[in-house]
């Protein structure tokens, strides 16, 4: 088992990590769909930084919730990905799962992601949800 202390350490950085990015999705979505890169930049960090420790640390169901939301991200840095509200709103709903996770590590690697990490596959695939009520060709 995980020092207590280090994984208290590693509960608190990534909460700091997470504490404003739902706030920063929204700043996302409302330019969209224009990219700020330092926000997003910023976002990347806090993921990349929370990855990190989790692979460490063996907690790999939040190191791959972590890495898909990076590589979304890394996507729309790059403009190979345009924001929209359909795709911030599976970043966030995959957020709040990963919030989840941090909140359960005990029993974190047992807890089923594999909604969260489809859809952000899907969204690096181009096939993003598009908004309710519009069809799809």
């Amino acid at each position: 088992m995980l020092a207590t202390d280090l994984l208290d350490d590693f509960i608190d950085e990534a909460n700091e990590q997470l504490s404003d990015v739902d706030n920063q999705f929204l700043h996302i979505e409302q330019t969209a769909p224009d990219v700020d890169v330092d926000l997003v930049n910023d976002l990347f960090r806090s993921f990349h930084s929370i990855k990190g420790a989790a692979g460490f640390m063996g907690f790999d169901t939040v190191n791959d919730l972590s890495s898909n939301l990076e590589t979304v991200l890394i996507e729309m840095r790059n403009g190979e990905i345009t924001p929209s509200a359909p795709i911030v709103d599976t970043m966030i709903k995959a957020t709040d799962k990963l919030k989840g996770l941090i909140d359960n590590l005990a029993i974190s690697n047992s807890i089923d992601v594999s909604d969260q990490i489809n859809q952000l596959a899907a969204i690096s695939a181009g096939r993003a949800a598009a908004p309710q009520g519009v069809a799809t060709a």
